[in-house]
């Protein structure tokens, strides 16, 4: 049962398997209907089941995350939305990392039988098992940031969104992000005529980090949708609300939009710029709850004065 919304971290941690979502999909239209919200669940032909809670073709807003969780990286997924050099390095650096550690299993190999095929083919299976295991692996145990940070917010927003609002607003939960923006890309066949014209909130990896970035896609990035974030964008103690333009790196279910706004929690290095670590290995174990809340607040803002 799911009392408030970080309950969803202690009753539902891990959603990966179909036993495990069911439950949290149980639990959250549970929730959502005791809120006053008709929630549904609709399935794809990918075994997507994307939770839909309000009115998915009246609504001007969409209010988003994703919440299948990860598998278990041997790497963390470094989120360097800006920084592009440095991202494609780290790119290339796990892939020799992936193809180092196949090398210290084919050596032996080869040592011992002295053959070059069976080397080779030791290193391929380890090299393949290693790439594969970030999207197939065993499930994170820690996924606090990504994405159950996410998923807290957006009930966090509907729970607290006025009656006069929630017209506007329909909250979505996809499912398959970590295979693929799959449940992300299915709404979008089935309600295109509507996402073409509603601007998306995608909240992503928001639960660590002092700076709240919103990240338009290209199309999103509009002089009325700029000026929309630019609105409620400021400090609030050692948390900065910040818009950023142009191209980014990385991705999530916004770029399945063409109003996608991606927002995450970023921490600020000098030498690195903006970046969010520790996701997808066990060490991400932070929520600040703090940003919950001030994204929550900042979002009903925007919302409830979009027709002023």
């Amino acid at each position: 049962m799911i009392e408030k919304p970080m309950d969803v971290l202690k009753n539902h941690p891990i959603r990966r398997s179909e036993t495990q979502k069911t439950a949290f999909i149980s639990d959250i239209l549970e929730y959502v209907r005791k809120l006053g919200y008709e929630g549904n669940v609709e399935s794809g032909q990918r075994k997507e089941r994307n939770i839909v809670i309000g009115d998915p073709i009246g609504a001007k807003y969409l209010v988003t995350a994703h919440y299948d969780t990860p598998a278990t990286s041997l790497f963390p997924n470094l989120l360097l939305p800006k920084s592009f050099g440095l991202f494609y390095l780290y790119q290339i650096g796990i892939i020799l990392g992936f193809m180092l550690i196949a090398l210290l299993f084919a050596l032996p190999v080869m040592l011992l039988t002295q053959n070059e095929t069976a080397s080779f083919l030791t290193w391929y299976v380890v090299y393949m098992a290693q790439a594969m295991m970030g999207r197939w692996g065993p499930a994170n145990k820690n996924n606090y940031n990504d994405n159950t940070s996410g998923v807290v917010t957006v009930l966090e927003i509907l729970s607290a969104l006025p009656q006069i609002h929630r017209k506007q607003v329909c909250f979505v939960l996809f499912d398959q992000e970590e295979k693929g923006l799959v449940g992300s890309k299915e709404y979008r066949k089935k309600y295109k005529e509507q996402t073409d014209s509603q601007i998306v909130l995608n909240l992503d990896c928001v639960g660590d980090g002092d700076i709240l970035q919103f990240e338009p896609v290209k199309s999103a990035q509009t002089e009325d949708i700029l000026a929309k974030i630019s609105q409620i964008c400021t400090k609030i103690g050692n948390k900065e609300l910040r818009l950023a333009q142009g191209k980014f790196t990385g991705s999530s279910d916004q770029k399945s939009f063409p109003k996608g706004i991606g927002i995450k929690a970023l921490h600020y290095k000098k030498g690195v710029g903006c970046y969010c670590g520790r996701i997808h290995t066990n060490g991400d174990t932070v929520l600040d709850e703090t940003n919950v809340y001030i994204l929550r607040d900042a979002l009903i803002t925007m919302i409830s004065t979009a027709d002023k």
